[in-house]
């Protein structure tokens, strides 16, 4: 069904495009962004049919070829949820099935705004990387009085986020509102 729509919107993507109102869509980090125009029609007529289709268009979209680089190795930015801090992990060369633990197995960052802790960590830089950014949930999940359910209804509306220009130094930690205060917990950052 999904390679059905992919073809049918292509084709009247081809055929007749407006100005009215532009979609960008963003699949996986191999895949670019589309940009597509939407006409009027399809805004006010068929935006679910529309919805499936970029969502059918995400799943068949080409994926890029390899590129060329001079990247040596892999970086994993991770929590445990008896050490609600920023661990991470460094490739053996270019082997993604083997690691070192950074900073002899001790966290690389804690937490000294919100609830103390993190998890859910997410590592991401500008487009030109010279500045990198972890974004965190701001959950201690093991504090005392906290469980599960209260950080469900009750949890951090906030991320918790440092930034670096070299990966090895960085700022002190932000807390960045980015939930009302009746929407319950933040959870698991990502940025495009």
């Amino acid at each position: 069904m999904c390679q059905e729509v992919v073809m049918q919107y292509e084709q009247f993507f081809r055929l007749g495009r407006s100005t009215s109102q532009e979609v960008r869509l963003h699949t996986i980090p191999a895949i670019p962004f589309h940009t597509i125009d939407l006409q009027d029609s399809i805004m006010k007529n068929s935006v679910t049919t529309a919805a499936v289709a970029a969502q059918c268009l995400l799943v068949f979209a080409s994926v890029l070829p390899r590129q060329d680089s001079a990247y040596a190795g892999y970086l994993i930015s991770t929590f445990s949820d008896p050490e609600p801090s920023v661990q991470q992990y460094l490739s053996k060369g270019n082997d993604p099935g083997a690691y070192t633990f950074l900073n002899d197995g001790k966290p690389i960052l804690d937490s000294t705004v919100g609830t103390g802790g993190v998890r859910d960590i997410y590592l991401t830089h500008n487009g030109d990387r010279s500045q990198w950014y972890l974004l965190a949930t701001d959950l201690d999940i093991n504090a005392p009085g906290f469980n599960w359910d209260i950080a469900t209804r009750n949890g951090s509306q906030s991320l918790v986020i440092w930034s670096s220009s070299n990966l090895v130094d960085w700022s002190d930690a932000v807390l960045t509102t980015v939930e009302t205060p009746t929407a319950g917990m933040t959870w698991a950052p990502s940025a495009v």
